[in-house]
């Protein structure tokens, strides 16, 4: 088991946590009910770039901000998997690809390896649709680089969709929105997601927002997780599609694509969560749970199916030698109140593992055999990237 396979499996235990809360918020009657404040501060924003640099350096300070966007901001109707996470550091060099990831071309389209497909969602690629709630209030998202994956998302009020048409692709102008906490957070159990911020733009009255009616190309990209075989053994990885949404066909184009890369290889897969929960990509005898809400209710036995993923994925991956390789980074690498404020950020008790004047070894085979018995490697696994992100090769 490779450095790179520690490091997918504890991105695919935070990804399959998110996934179960992704469209909690949408449905919260307090955000809906939200009106923009009057006194609050107002902020120009030009690229989502330095929007979001500016957002995950401070959140605190960004909350209730108000937001206007210029004429060319582009709707599109799936929205980033954690939106942010495209330009916390270290995700660019993630994206960048690879000669040896690239398993073949054909007629224009790049097939990447199932590692190099989850080098890219890791770095912040991979995109969502959720269907407008009970009241048609719909989760989308804006973008000046006409990427969705790194776009900024915003919660639209049903008078403004139908007022304006909105569709993917209409490009728009936002005179005024709120930058507006949800009232849950993404899992506090992983670094990686747990500063930032799950909020959004709330848009709610028509006239904050202006078209021309002129329509441009977005690029979006469903993402799902891939169970396979690959000789004799079981593996997880992250798979995509990157489509254009002008591109004719583009929607049956990724359920081919969906359908065949299973396969591709040998590989016997199977697509563990659904990217449109609006209108399914994947059929259902080729996906486990079709929605968040499916992940988070769905039972096996007395057990939820999350949990069972969860640990299948654990005990798949953190085997002897990649426990062995974990214990030989945090002893290389990591000091005494390091591992101290990783215990603490999982919220283990120091007086369970901790070993007062130990060895700074034994402490760390302590922790690690903790997160063993509490199936928290991932977690593990997640503070140290967090904080030391080439220690473990991808």
């Amino acid at each position: 088991m490779s450095s790179a396979s520690v490091v997918i499996a504890a991105k695919m235990s935070e990804t399959l946590e998110n996934y179960a809360v992704s469209d909690v918020d949408h449905r919260d009657d307090a955000l809906h009910a939200h009106s923009s404040s009057g006194g609050a501060p107002k902020e120009n924003v030009y690229s989502e770039s330095e929007f979001w640099k500016s957002v995950l350096k401070s959140p605190d300070e960004w909350s209730d901000r108000i937001v206007t966007l210029p004429m060319g901001a582009v709707v599109s109707e799936w929205v980033a998997r954690v939106p942010g996470l495209y330009y916390k550091k270290g995700s660019d060099a993630l994206r960048k690809a690879r000669k040896a990831d690239i398993e073949y071309e054909n007629d224009g389209w790049v097939h990447l390896s199932p590692l190099g497909k989850s080098r890219k969602v890791i770095g912040g690629i991979g995109t969502l649709k959720f269907p407008p709630d009970k009241e048609g209030y719909r989760m989308v998202s804006l973008t000046m680089s006409t990427n969705a994956s790194s776009g900024i998302p915003a919660l639209v009020h049903p008078d403004v969709w139908k007022h304006h048409k909105m569709k993917t692709g209409l490009n728009i102008g936002v005179t005024k929105a709120t930058w507006r906490s949800m009232p849950s957070e993404w899992s506090t159990r992983f670094a990686s997601t747990r500063n930032i911020p799950k909020a959004c733009l709330f848009i709610d009255h028509p006239d904050h927002v202006h078209s021309d009616g002129n329509e441009s190309p977005v690029r979006f990209h469903p993402f799902s997780i891939m169970k396979y075989e690959k000789d004799g053994t079981e593996n997880y990885d992250f798979v995509f599609a990157n489509i254009d949404s002008h591109k004719p066909g583009s929607r049956n184009n990724v359920s081919i694509f969906l359908g065949e890369y299973k396969y591709f290889e040998g590989r016997h897969g199977e697509y563990l969560i659904e990217p449109d929960i609006s209108n399914p990509l994947i059929g259902d005898g080729d996906i486990v749970c079709q929605s968040p809400q499916e992940l988070r209710e769905k039972m096996s036995g007395s057990k939820a199916y999350l949990d069972l993923i969860l640990h299948r994925i654990q005990d798949v991956t953190y085997n002897d030698q990649t426990l062995d390789e974990i214990k030989k980074v945090m002893d290389q690498h990591l000091k005494e109140k390091t591992i101290q404020r990783y215990g603490t950020n999982m919220g283990l008790n120091p007086a369970t593992w901790y070993i007062q004047g130990a060895t700074l070894a034994t402490n760390n085979a302590q922790l690690l055999d903790r997160c063993v018995e509490r199936n928290l490697v991932a977690s593990l696994v997640d503070e140290i990237l967090e904080e030391y992100p080439t220690l473990f090769k991808m």
